[in-house]
């Protein structure tokens, strides 16, 4: 069974969401906002400089949405059962344990 079209079939589902679109477009302009605020704050320092903090500002925030997802995430998996780990044997009887 290929998983391929079945991952594709749920993100399309999920992007069709209402709030798929809000969130995008709230992260969009708050991305803007930063790096304006940013762009202001070092005003006049070297571009290498002002790149560095926008990119160290934007992977901060993202780390930080990125850490408040998980909760809400992991508890649509706390319903699956613990993984089984099955014997497995070789078919080749020279690499099989003594």
């Amino acid at each position: 069974m290929t998983v391929l079209p079945v991952v594709t079939r749920e993100l399309r589902a999920a992007a069709r969401q209402r709030s798929t679109y809000w969130v995008r477009l709230g992260l969009a302009v708050g991305t803007i906002v930063v790096a304006v605020v940013i762009f202001v704050l070092t005003f006049g320092l070297p571009s290498a400089q002002t790149g560095r903090q926008i990119f160290e500002w934007l992977a901060g925030i993202m780390m930080v949405y990125c850490l408040a997802l998980v909760p809400s995430s992991h508890r649509a998996f706390s319903a699956l059962p613990p993984p089984t780990i099955s014997a497995l044997h070789s078919r080749f009887p020279s690499l099989r344990a003594p």
